[in-house]
Protein backbone atom coordinates (compact mmCIF):
# COMPACT_ATOMS: atom_id res chain seq x y z
CA UNK A 1 0.00 0.00 0.00
CA UNK A 2 2.76 2.56 0.87
CA UNK A 3 4.53 2.08 -2.85
CA UNK A 4 1.25 2.99 -4.13
CA UNK A 5 0.61 5.84 -2.31
CA UNK A 6 4.93 7.20 -3.49
CA UNK A 7 4.27 6.19 -7.16
CA UNK A 8 0.97 8.02 -6.62
CA UNK A 9 3.05 11.47 -5.35
CA UNK A 10 5.97 10.96 -7.84
CA UNK A 11 4.40 10.44 -10.46
CA UNK A 12 1.78 13.56 -9.99
CA UNK A 13 4.54 15.30 -8.48
CA UNK A 14 6.56 14.71 -12.25
CA UNK A 15 3.67 16.04 -13.86
CA UNK A 16 2.82 18.76 -12.37
CA UNK A 17 7.11 19.51 -13.35
CA UNK A 18 6.37 18.84 -16.92
CA UNK A 19 3.91 21.05 -16.99
CA UNK A 20 5.29 23.98 -15.08
CA UNK A 21 8.49 23.41 -17.61
CA UNK A 22 6.48 23.63 -21.10
CA UNK A 23 4.31 26.25 -19.15
CA UNK A 24 8.35 28.35 -18.52
CA UNK A 25 9.46 27.39 -22.15
CA UNK A 26 7.46 29.34 -23.67
CA UNK A 27 8.71 32.40 -22.62
CA UNK A 28 11.54 34.41 -23.55
CA UNK A 29 12.72 35.70 -19.93
CA UNK A 30 16.25 34.23 -19.34
CA UNK A 31 14.68 33.74 -15.46
CA UNK A 32 11.69 32.12 -16.15
CA UNK A 33 13.77 30.09 -18.73
CA UNK A 34 16.07 29.36 -15.70
CA UNK A 35 12.56 27.90 -14.14
CA UNK A 36 12.44 26.02 -17.50
CA UNK A 37 15.55 24.49 -16.86
CA UNK A 38 15.22 23.46 -12.96
CA UNK A 39 11.43 22.28 -14.08
CA UNK A 40 13.48 20.09 -16.19
CA UNK A 41 15.91 19.09 -13.76
CA UNK A 42 13.80 17.82 -11.19
CA UNK A 43 11.58 16.12 -13.65
CA UNK A 44 14.98 13.77 -14.62
CA UNK A 45 15.88 13.42 -10.59
CA UNK A 46 11.81 12.13 -10.34
CA UNK A 47 11.98 9.66 -12.71
CA UNK A 48 15.44 8.33 -11.31
CA UNK A 49 14.24 8.49 -7.99
CA UNK A 50 10.81 6.67 -8.77
CA UNK A 51 12.61 4.32 -10.84
CA UNK A 52 15.42 3.02 -8.77
CA UNK A 53 13.01 3.18 -5.40
CA UNK A 54 10.50 0.53 -7.50
CA UNK A 55 13.49 -1.44 -8.68
CA UNK A 56 14.69 -2.19 -5.21
CA UNK A 57 11.17 -2.73 -3.77
CA UNK A 58 10.53 -5.61 -6.39
CA UNK A 59 14.23 -6.68 -6.88
CA UNK A 60 17.38 -5.64 -4.69
CA UNK A 61 17.53 -3.32 -2.12
CA UNK A 62 20.31 -1.44 -3.01
CA UNK A 63 19.19 -0.10 -6.32
CA UNK A 64 17.58 2.48 -4.11
CA UNK A 65 21.43 3.74 -3.01
CA UNK A 66 22.33 3.90 -6.11
CA UNK A 67 20.16 5.75 -7.82
CA UNK A 68 20.78 8.10 -5.29
CA UNK A 69 24.58 8.13 -6.16
CA UNK A 70 23.41 8.39 -9.69
CA UNK A 71 21.27 12.26 -8.96
CA UNK A 72 23.84 13.34 -7.30
CA UNK A 73 26.55 12.66 -9.93
CA UNK A 74 24.18 14.71 -11.72
CA UNK A 75 23.81 17.39 -9.57
CA UNK A 76 27.20 17.57 -9.32
CA UNK A 77 28.49 17.33 -12.96
CA UNK A 78 25.24 20.29 -13.25
CA UNK A 79 23.73 18.66 -16.63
Amino acid sequence: MKEKWMIGIMVTATVVKVALLTYCRRFKNGIVRAYAQDHFFDVITNSIGLATAVLAIKFYWWLDPVGAILVYVLTFLNI
